[in-house]
């Protein structure tokens, strides 16, 4: 993650860190409502091909999605009023709009380690070439040669 978000330090890498595969299955889990399927469908075929999304990260994009389903929810629930009127208070918000700040806190949180907010969080990113990439292969071996450099640029 460290090299997605331009923080590797070659020093302080692990060698021995998992590196663990793309699903070769990206359907949304049956416990997902429409809402969150919905968030699936969108971003999780982008955030594998891009090498964003592994294995690992399924359980843990589904409840980003969950969330995403509740902040859906909660801001259904408020497109007529936006406040009630209680008995001692006065008029208040309502409590869904509470709830769609919490979820759409927990999503925007939740989406930030994979680039998906917005062009300032995937400007942190690094996303490594196919290793089987010819340009990329004859790139590396021009930066090798000495005096090389000034024909990349």
């Amino acid at each position: 993650m460290k090299l997605l978000q331009g923080t590797f330090r070659n020093d302080r890498a692990n060698p021995d860190e998992p590196k663990p595969d793309i699903p070769e299955v990206l359907n949304a889990p049956d416990w997902l409502d429409a809402y969150g399927r919905e968030a699936w469908d969108k971003l999780v075929p982008q955030l594998a091909k891009s090498g964003l999304f592994t294995s690992l990260d399924l359980l843990f994009f589904a409840m980003i999605c969950a969330d995403y389903s509740v902040f859906r929810r909660a801001t259904d629930c408020t497109k007529d009023k936006l406040t009630h009127d209680t008995g001692a208070n006065g008029r208040c918000a309502l409590p869904e709009i509470a709830i769609a700040r919490a979820a759409f806190d927990r999503v925007r949180q939740g989406l930030e380690p994979f680039g998906a907010i917005g062009p300032g969080s995937r400007s942190r990113l690094r996303v490594q070439p196919e290793e089987n990439d010819p340009i990329e292969n004859f790139r590396s071996r021009l930066n090798k040669l000495k005096g090389a450099k000034r024909f990349l640029t």
